[in-house]
């Protein structure tokens, strides 16, 4: 308590630099030097050998979630579901998905996102987003109908709305199974952040969803699905991109005005003054939890601006 505030604080694998906060209020993290040559020399080791025992699994996977809260975002959570399946299997082989996983932090961990924490939020632009998925069986097709829709209030003024439905060809990226609902749910705020990139940019962004477990693998960024969490790892790769702060928030699927919007009512949009628009969905990687780091990062590059 007697001591005088360092410009700096070494914790266990980061250090905080808080420097800048007098000229932009924020606090800059860093991985130590040692804590990420120690990370990369056991995912280059696992990589060229092709193995990972159970223990070593375990040692890894806590050192990529750890590491993980030191990027914008905390980006790296939702590349990490292979672990559970290879920590289940018992095996020491490596799949495809698991080399995946790895390969996608070693770039992580070259590129170095460093987590920026604002203390002055008041300077960001701040937006509050609806959004909502359906998923329903059609007969006679064969295959669910997904629909999204995404509404976003700007404090500005600025109001804009859109809605779609989800090709065949995304769902088929997917693990088949009966209902893509919480892909959907995922998919809508990300849908939203393709189309509309200059309302996310730098800004403050409370967003709604009604999907409770949706919504906890929302603010954990990542689920032990693997498809699913792709889904959600993709939308915080685009928020970190645009440097967007989300809070993800729950509202009622009654009290939801995006909800409408997935049921070809578009009543609650007009009261609130946005009129919806039917959007294309951006092409989507082949499969899903097969798609390689590079897929990822390009895909972030080339479809959020």
């Amino acid at each position: 308590k007697d001591s005088v505030m360092a410009q700096e604080g070494p914790f266990l694998g980061f250090m905080e630099d808080y420097s800048p906060i007098p000229s932009s209020g924020a606090i800059l993290f860093s991985t130590k030097q040692v804590f990420k040559e120690n990370l990369l020399d056991m995912i280059d080791k696992a990589l060229s050998s092709g193995r990972l025992t159970t223990g070593e699994a375990r040692s890894l996977q806590g050192k990529i979630l750890h590491q993980a809260e030191g990027y914008d975002g905390r980006i790296g959570r939702g590349q990490a579901f292979a672990f559970t399946d290879h920590i289940r299997k018992g095996s020491p082989s490596i799949s495809s998905q698991l080399s995946n996983n790895l390969r996608f932090h070693r770039l992580l961990c070259e590129a170095a996102p460093v987590r920026k924490v604002d203390l002055l939020l008041r300077q960001r632009p701040r937006i509050t987003v609806y959004t909502d998925a359906s998923c329903e069986l059609i007969p006679p097709l064969t295959k669910p109908t997904v629909k999204l829709c995404y509404m976003i209030l700007a404090d500005s003024g600025y109001r804009v709305g859109g809605f779609c439905t989800v090709p065949d060809r995304i769902l088929d990226s997917f693990q088949d199974r009966e209902t893509y609902i919480a892909q959907g749910e995922a998919l809508a705020p990300l849908l939203a952040m393709c189309r509309e990139p200059s309302a996310f940019r730098n800004a403050s962004a409370v967003m709604f969803i009604d999907n409770m477990g949706v919504l906890a693998s929302l603010c954990k960024g990542s689920s032990v699905v693997a498809d699913f969490g792709c889904v959600v790892h993709a939308l915080l790769l685009g928020a970190a991109k645009l440097r967007t702060r989300p809070w993800f928030e729950h509202v009622d699927s009654k009290a939801n005005p995006a909800d409408g919007g997935t049921r070809d009512s578009f009543e609650s949009s007009r009261q609130l003054g946005i009129h919806l628009q039917e959007v294309q969905v951006p092409q989507w990687p082949a499969s899903t939890v097969n798609a390689t780091a590079e897929e990822w990062l390009a895909w972030i590059d080339r479809h959020i601006a």
